[in-house]
């Protein structure tokens, strides 16, 4: 199905040098996006849907660089159902995980941080709520994963790398390029964290 927004006010573009593209129009061929500019009357005659946007601001779908995700779309921690695809009426089209950490209870092993990461990653290629596109599958960096030495880390890395398609490399950043990622967040310290420390430390 073929869908037409005419009478833009302004597109922008989502390029931060030339930020703004020359035209009132967008075209669309099965939900994506095929012309922008300017349309020619044979090019509206053959869409379905024609919307006049009557001067409306056309800019690209937002991403929220940090979600707690679980599977599908319901967040046990709020108890709410479908939160993701509420975040699609304020413009956000995709969001990357920050673990999946509030799966009821995940994992702490090696063999488990894994599977969840793979797990997650591998429903969302398959699941978009709302037309969102998560980015799931972060490896969880369990303080029993520090204790135990990060050749345990390694050995998640290389299985996510090569489960996502890539080859593993010693630079285990590279395991982001192919789906699941690490991260460290970068917050203030739980109780459990610095009891955690504290026991490393003793």
């Amino acid at each position: 199905m073929k869908t037409a927004i005419v009478n833009l006010g302004t597109i922008v573009n989502g390029e931060w040098r030339t930020p703004i593209t020359k035209g009132d129009s967008i075209l669309m061929d099965q939900g994506k996006i095929i012309e922008v500019g300017s349309l020619s009357s044979e090019a509206l005659k053959s869409c379905d849907v024609v919307i006049d946007a009557d001067g409306a601001v056309a800019i690209p779908g937002l991403i929220d660089s940090q979600v707690h995700n679980t599977f599908g779309d319901y967040t046990p921690r709020q108890k709410t159902v479908g939160f993701l695809e509420s975040y699609t009426h304020g413009g956000i089209t995709s969001a990357i995980t920050a673990s999946e950490v509030h799966v009821p209870g995940r994992p702490a092993d090696p063999e488990g941080v894994k599977a969840l990461a793979l797990a997650a990653f591998k429903c969302y290629q398959n699941y978009r709520p709302g037309g969102m596109r998560v980015y799931a599958g972060s490896i969880i960096r369990e303080p029993q994963l520090l204790i135990d030495s990060d050749a345990a880390l390694l050995q998640i890395f290389e299985a996510v790398s090569v489960a996502s398609g890539g080859d593993f490399s010693c630079r285990a950043s590279r395991t982001m390029a192919y789906g699941p990622n690490f991260r460290l967040p970068a917050g203030v310290p739980g109780p459990a964290d610095r009891g955690q420390r504290r026991a490393r430390r003793a």
